[in-house]
């Protein structure tokens, strides 16, 4: 709860900065918008003077605050199991606002000092994400060794796809495609959820069982229901922004009020590079806890849990899948794979598991703070605390 608050403060915090900045240059009335949420319910509001507008944030704060303590009192399981899949949602959604945050007081700040050429910079990031989210599909297709699945060749998992898609009311995949990788894994692409591809590994089917695979499906599925392929390439034009106009105003000339406040708003540009690279990334893991928590109710979350393990366990050591271009699709990261199997080898004695070297390997990560520090720098969260999450879903619903 402490990091949900700190990224509302925050957000709070930068969101003031860039009205006020806005505010003070007499350039632009300040017309803002922005979210109270009355329980689980997402209302927008706007507001015409900043005044409004911090007492807009200030009161959903408090509500956020109120509803995630409330959340934490409950003692129904159905509701518990509400309010977990709210709070991921919320601080996924807060992520995003803070991010927009970042973007906004970046561009009111350097709007004083900029000419054209930096604008034109920016236009130029936008785009470049634009013809990623248009032609990236195209381009994993042509650089992965993978294939359209055919029905007949295993029937199950397209019956499976299926009978997920319609019971969740999930677009079905315009395709279902079988890596050639000796790795365990799986992972969607695609431009929309309707124009999706859902590709799973030939390590995934010869690792897991069928009903693991189904698991692996459900959360993949999760992303394509939460349209995570579009969310994360939109999102990452911020830092991309960010860095163009940090080497804007750092590296080129030209008219300035101050040189030295065009600097320190250059470096100020950098800054938000890295942090919204930071934020993108926490972003992007939030959105995989948000999947497992979708397949963990759609599906057994055991299975997910016990299928997590055997793939983590699969890709630790694995080279080809640790220089994949494509790990951050993936359902687990391949490059971290072997620094986190011992974390919930000895903690959950029921997955399954049968590498006992592994299970006996590395156990003083648990307490290890540069793991959890590497966390930050990860686009998937420790294989270990989306299993204890799991395993506590499993939990209520017995």
């Amino acid at each position: 709860m402490s990091l949900g608050i700190a990224i509302i403060l925050i957000g709070i915090v930068v969101l003031a900065i860039g009205i006020f900045s806005q505010a003070k240059s007499g350039k632009a009335k300040v017309e803002c918008g922005g979210i109270v949420f009355i329980g689980p319910v997402p209302i927008a509001g706007f507001a015409t003077n900043k005044d409004m507008f911090y007492a807009l944030m200030i009161v959903s704060a408090i509500l956020i605050i109120a509803f995630l303590v409330w959340g934490e009192t409950l003692k129904n399981r159905k509701m518990r199991r509400f309010t977990m899949a709210f709070k991921l949602f919320l601080m996924m959604n807060l992520t995003v606002l803070l991010l927009f945050g970042l973007l906004f007081g970046l561009l009111a700040a350097v709007g004083f000092y900029l000419n054209f050429s930096t604008i034109t910079m920016v236009v130029i990031a936008i785009v470049l994400v634009f013809v990623q989210w248009l032609v990236g599909p195209s381009i994993i297709w042509m650089t992965t060794n993978m294939r359209p699945l055919e029905k007949k060749e295993y029937p199950w998992i397209w019956e499976t796809v299926s009978g997920f898609c319609k019971k969740n009311k999930v677009p079905f995949p315009q395709k279902i495609a079988l890596a050639r990788s000796g790795a365990p894994n799986a992972f969607v692409f695609g431009r929309t959820p309707w124009s999706a591809t859902l590709a799973v590994t030939q390590g995934l089917l010869n690792t897991l069982s069928k009903d693991e695979v189904k698991a692996v499906i459900a959360h993949e599925l999760g992303h394509i229901k939460h349209r995570d392929m579009i969310v994360m390439t939109f999102a990452s034009v911020i830092p991309l922004i960010a860095y163009y106009v940090a080497l804007n105003i750092l590296f080129s000339s030209g008219d300035r009020k101050s040189v030295g406040a065009a600097v320190l708003i250059g470096i100020g540009a950098y800054l938000v590079y890295i942090i919204s690279n930071l934020l993108v990334l926490a972003l992007s893991r939030y959105r995989e806890y948000y999947a497992d928590n979708f397949g963990g109710r759609i599906y057994k979350p055991s299975l997910l849990a016990s299928a997590l393990t055997k793939i983590t366990y699969g890709l630790s050591g694995n080279k080809e899948a640790s220089r994949d271009a494509l790990r951050s699709f993936y359902i687990a990261d391949p490059i971290t794979s072997t620094f986190e199997v011992s974390h919930f080898s000895s903690e959950y004695s029921d997955l399954h598991v049968t590498n006992e070297e592994a299970k006996k390997a590395m156990e003083w990560e648990k307490k290890n703070v540069l793991i959890r520090i590497g966390e930050l720098f990860r686009t998937h969260p420790l294989t270990f605390k989306r299993v204890r999450a799991l395993m506590e879903m499993e939990k209520e619903l017995r």
